[in-house]
């Protein structure tokens, strides 16, 4: 029908749609005007056939890391969608991160290219897309360090070295640090670097004013009320999750309500308690592994590795 009122070809239609710089301007134009007038919509699953590869992309969620802060993750997800969309494309999301999983995918809707929303698993997962010539960016840092994936990450050391120096500069010197104890890796994480470094070079001393606990409202709570019951309790305590620090924020309400209380994520949970958090501007972080998928699917493939490290910033409420 487009190609009748057009006068050409449904091969010139097709290179309208598909591949408009092999059309002259003036033919492209009537092409353009007809589809314009019948309202027609090119059909995804045919053109996916056509040029090898559809608009699709797939991103699945690993629950044991997503659980831990299911307000970031929808957050993450809402973001990856967002940003597909301006660019065309369109996500789907599956709950399983099994290899079969990425077969069964990738046999049965073609996705363009996929979001690594873990980085669990990272050796068997990437070495199937690499040789499955499938593109993919992944939202952390690989635990190997390949220098040549593709991936996006928070530079959470620098996030909370940033608000436990805004501490000191209002203060404090006994500041405690509450977060999750499956963040550790042999004692250590990204947070838990930054604030001890800031302390370090404050002159302060660590010991006792660190706790380790599973995430979650009840356990910052306990945390936070183990800390201020010690001989030399904190005068501020900073967590590695908003849920800690609602819970951190009640037993200090309750026991000693001078106590400073951050968090970490800036969630509507910080918002809606009134408590200074870190933004981890996940949204960018969206838009950025997106861009970087996008990049290498429209044929991008000489373009640099992109390892994108995002600062997060202090959003500063009432109290700190």
């Amino acid at each position: 029908m487009v190609a009748d009122i057009a006068c050409v070809s449904r091969q010139t239609v097709s290179n309208v749609i598909n591949a408009p710089h092999l059309v002259r301007d003036e033919t492209r134009q009537r092409v353009v005007d007809a589809i314009a007038t019948l309202g027609y919509q090119p059909n995804e699953a045919a053109r996916t056939l056509r040029v090898g590869r559809s608009r699709l992309l797939a991103v699945l969620i690993d629950k044991t890391d997503h659980d831990a802060d299911r307000i970031e993750s929808s957050q993450f997800l809402e973001g990856l969608v967002q940003a597909a969309e301006r660019s065309s494309f369109h996500f789907m999301m599956h709950g399983a991160t099994e290899l079969n999983t990425y077969k069964d995918l990738q046999t049965s809707y073609r996705p363009a290219g996929f979001v690594l929303s873990s980085t669990r698993h990272w050796k068997v997962r990437t070495e199937w897309l690499v040789e499955s010539d499938v593109p993919f960016v992944a939202f952390g840092r690989p635990p190997d360090g390949l220098r040549h994936s593709h991936w996006v990450d928070f530079d959470d050391s620098a996030g909370v070295a940033e608000i436990t120096r805004h501490l000191f500069l209002a203060g404090h010197r006994r500041i405690a640090f509450v977060d999750r104890a499956d963040d550790a890796t042999n004692g250590e994480s990204a947070r838990r670097t930054g604030w001890a470094q800031s302390m370090l070079e404050g002159g302060e001393e660590l010991v006792g004013l660190e706790r380790r606990v599973t995430n979650g409202i009840a356990h910052g709570e306990r945390a936070a009320a183990d800390l201020l019951g010690t001989p030399r309790p904190p005068t501020a305590i900073v967590c590695g999750s908003d849920s800690l620090a609602a819970g951190a924020l009640r037993a200090c309400a309750a026991a000693a309500p001078a106590t400073v209380v951050t968090g970490y994520g800036n969630t509507p949970l910080a918002a809606a308690l009134g408590f200074t958090s870190v933004d981890r501007r996940i949204a960018h972080a969206a838009t950025h592994c997106v861009d970087i998928l996008t990049g290498l699917i429209e044929g991008e493939d000489r373009m640099p590795v992109r390892q994108v490290m995002l600062k997060p910033r202090i959003v500063l409420r009432a109290g700190a």
